[in-house]
């Protein structure tokens, strides 16, 4: 049984009275929204306003193409500090790890050559190459940089060059008028230990000068045993008012970075390969593949990836009484590198990712165990002007007021490359001489190839980068078999066993 009780409350009723309306000033609001959209300190994981897709600073909804945003927000708080890991996160950006040396990005099914700061960009290795993929133009460490901006799509509008799957902007942080100070220091479960320091404020009482200034030290550790590299970056801009309508933007930015390259990753070895038929080559397939540890790397321990990064911008900015206003903008970057790469590759005469073969006259045996190391020299010079003019304002038109904008761009890249690679024999010759003044015949004495398990990286010697200086295809002899017979093909050689070394050499 339920019972329930309840409370009536009645209210008392008052005559109905004639109201006064109140009479209340008029409020005009005028304001406008932040032309340059900075998101440090927001917490916002979006911006109001962007102009990479159409040189107009207009919001995200207002823009024809689609555009997106990583801002500092989101780096802070996904720990992010490279381009490559920010652009995984990007709508849109396929991210492409072609090797140990080069990240190249994708969008809409096209390579992105080109990547911008503040509006104006550099090249990148993008479209697929063989001594491409030793990508020599970094991209910045991100602790220079508020936000980024994506543009899926065509930028015609605004770069002459701009490729059909978009473009990828960095934008630069700026100096702030109030004092603030910022420092960071993280180390992650590999052992990489990275410090960011940030300063930024005014530099005289007026603030009509402003200053910021960032270094980053870090040092990097791998999963990967002997597979590690350090960094370091300082960056500074200032900002000038020349006048209460003019303002003047000088920075500069040097980076150096060094680390042990992976390029080729793990060879496979194999003890019991079986034949198996690939196009109309007889290759072999690996059945019973030896387990490696995660942590293997077979590079030798000279390999190294060496870049020095040097970048100088201006900008002067000037309002014009009808609202319009005029920037001129220029960067110069220099980038130097010098690359020596000490890795396992296969041949036509395996299937990829398969050990070489050993044969049967060394102790041995046949077993799919062992690799032939080609090492690998590229140095490149890199020096990129570009120069980027600006005009932006409104005007009425027909009862509507329309936005304008006029600009100029120019780029100059200039390219030296020096490209080398040493095919070695995978045997190694000794001179067993002749009687009665014969030249003597010059047998194999030891496989050169390296066995896989057990490689610890110091059993390769560094070659002798001098003797690769020329121009074009040559060959390298070694003269411990000088005037014999080789004894697999039975003709003379005059100048013994032979290295051939492929160089290549550009300049544009």
């Amino acid at each position: 049984m339920l019972l329930a009780c309840y409370q009536t409350a009645f209210a008392e009723t008052q005559p109905e009275t004639e109201s006064k309306p109140t009479q209340v000033d008029t409020v005009h609001v005028h304001g406008a929204r932040k032309a340059v959209d900075n998101t440090e300190k927001t917490g916002s994981y979006t911006i109001r306003n962007s102009n990479t897709a159409t040189g107009l600073t207009i919001s995200g909804k207002d823009t024809p193409q689609s555009v997106s945003a990583i801002t500092k927000q989101q780096l802070n708080d996904r720990a992010i500090t490279r381009v490559e890991d920010a652009l995984q996160t990007a709508t849109g950006v396929n991210v492409v790890r072609d090797s140990g040396l080069q990240t190249r990005f994708q969008s809409r099914g096209f390579y992105v050559d080109q990547i911008g700061e503040d509006g104006i960009t550099i090249n990148v290795a993008g479209r697929s190459g063989y001594s491409a993929k030793i990508d020599v133009a970094p991209t910045t460490d991100l602790a220079v940089y508020d936000h980024i901006e994506v543009v899926r799509g065509a930028t015609g509008l605004t770069q002459s060059q701009s490729e059909p799957g978009g473009t990828i902007n960095l934008i630069r942080k700026r100096p702030t008028t109030k004092f603030q100070h910022l420092g960071e220091i993280s180390v992650d479960r590999w052992g990489t230990l990275r410090g960011m320091a940030d300063v930024s404020g005014s530099l005289n009482k007026e603030q009509t000068i402003r200053g910021r200034l960032v270094g980053v030290a870090e040092k990097n550790e791998s999963f990967k045993d002997r597979v590690d590299g350090k960094k370091r970056l300082i960056y500074g801009v200032l900002d000038a008012d020349l006048s209460e309508k003019t303002v003047l933007t000088l920075g500069g930015l040097y980076q150096t970075s060094t680390e042990k390259p992976d390029f080729a990753g793990v060879m496979l070895p194999c003890e019991n390969p079986k034949p198996s038929y690939f196009g109309q080559r007889r290759l072999p397939t690996c059945v019973e593949p030896v387990t490696l540890p995660r942590n293997t790397y077979l590079g030798a321990n000279w390999s190294r990836h060496h870049i020095n990064k040097t970048n100088s911008f201006f900008k002067l900015g000037h309002y014009f009484a009808n609202g319009w206003k005029l920037n001129t903008e220029a960067s110069y970057t220099d980038i130097d590198s010098d690359t020596k790469i000490g890795q396992p590759f296969s041949d036509s005469k395996v299937a990829r990712g398969v050990a070489n073969k050993l044969s049967p006259q060394y102790s041995d045996g046949w077993k799919y165990d062992r690799m032939l190391i080609n090492p690998i020299s590229y140095t490149k010079s890199n020096k990129q002007l570009g120069i980027k003019f600006d005009f932006t304002g409104t005007y009425d038109l027909f009862n509507h007021t329309h936005d304008a904008y006029l600009g100029y761009s120019y780029n100059r890249e200039n390219i030296n490359s020096q490209y080398a690679q040493i095919f070695d024999s995978d045997t190694e010759y000794n001179l067993i001489r002749g009687n009665f003044g014969n030249a003597g015949t010059c047998q194999a004495v030891r496989d050169k190839r390296y066995k896989i398990v057990g490689f610890n990286g110091s059993e390769v010697p560094e070659p002798n980068w001098g003797l690769y200086d020329g121009k074009g295809n040559h060959q390298v002899y070694q003269i411990n078999c000088k005037d014999a017979y080789i004894r697999e093909s039975g003709q003379p050689n005059p100048e013994g066993a032979f290295v051939t070394a492929q160089y290549n050499f550009d300049h544009y």
